[in-house]
C-alpha cells in the first residue's frame, strides 16, 4: 500500500508542475485571443471539464489489479490525463473569467483550486479503499 500512495503522490506533485508550468502560456494564449470569443471559450471549457470529470469518476483502483506493475502504472496513468486535463480547464476558467472581468474574481480561483483539492483527495480515497492484496 506504502508503494502505491508514493507513486500516487509523485504522480500529483508532476501534475501540479505542469499546471504551475503551464499556467503563463495560457495566460498568454488567451490574451491573444479576441475577447469576444472568451464567452464561448468558457462554454466549452466548462463543457469539457464536465466530460473529464464523468471519465475521472466512472474509473476505479478498484478494478486495478495493484500486484501487476503494469497495470497500476497503467491507472496512474490514466488518473495523470485525467487530472491533468482537468486542472487545466480549471485554469483555462480562471484565466477566462479574470480576463473578461477585467478583474480578479478570487472566488472563482478560491473554488477552482478547492476543487482540485477534492479531486487529489478523491484520487488517495479511490486508492485506499481499492483492495492491495
Amino acid at each position: 500500500m506504502k508503494k502505491v500512495l508514493i507513486e500516487n503522490t509523485i504522480k500529483n506533485i508532476i501534475i501540479l508542475i505542469l499546471l504551475f508550468i503551464l499556467y503563463k502560456p495560457a495566460l498568454n494564449l488567451f490574451k491573444n485571443i479576441g475577447s469576444e470569443h472568451y464567452g464561448n471559450l468558457l462554454i466549452t471549457t466548462s463543457l469539457l471539464i464536465m466530460a473529464v470529470l464523468f471519465a475521472d469518476y466512472a474509473f476505479t483502483y478498484a478494478h486495478t489489479r495493484m500486484k501487476n506493475s503494469f497495470d497500476r502504472y497503467f491507472s496512474h496513468g490514466i488518473t495523470f490525463i485525467i487530472m491533468l486535463c482537468t486542472g487545466l480547464m480549471l485554469e483555462s476558467v480562471v484565466v477566462l473569467v479574470n480576463l473578461e472581468t477585467s478583474i480578479n474574481v478570487w472566488i472563482i480561483t478560491f473554488v477552482s483550486v478547492a476543487f482540485y483539492i477534492s479531486l487529489i483527495m478523491f484520487d488517495y480515497w479511490d486508492i485506499l479503499r481499492s483492495k492491495i492484496e
